[in-house]
């Protein structure tokens, strides 16, 4: 199988800023709260483009605790964003938010491993 790439990129999608209160100190303020900006939430989202596409588009999600990882290839398995890609689909893999390659979250948050009716 031989895929053929036009363009391929990572960006991050939505999210949420947090600025603490006070005035950033850019010598000594790297461990005090004053004026530091939290980016968080966000989704990230790894891209490949078909070099000769068949105008359709697909984004792949995972489930809890797993990555986009999941759904590309690996030395035991042909991935399936390489099998859509190379029918020319555009494919998008998104981790997201306080998962994989997404940034961390903005408030806590724990997620039990025993279902809850």
């Amino acid at each position: 199988m031989a895929l053929h790439i036009k363009e391929q990129g990572v960006f991050t999608a939505g999210g949420s800023i947090q600025k603490a209160d006070g005035v950033f100190d850019p010598i000594h303020g790297q461990l005090a709260d004053a004026g530091q900006i939290r980016y968080s939430d966000p989704c990230n989202v790894f891209y490949q483009l078909a070099e000769n596409g068949n105008g359709k588009s697909i984004a792949f999600l995972h489930g809890y605790g797993g990555s986009k990882v999941t759904w590309q290839r690996t030395p035991f398995a042909e991935g399936f964003a390489d099998m859509f890609l190379e029918d020319g689909y555009n494919t998008y893999l998104i981790d997201q938010p306080h998962s994989g390659a997404a940034g961390k979250g903005s408030k806590d948050a724990t997620v039990s491993a025993v279902p809850t009716t």
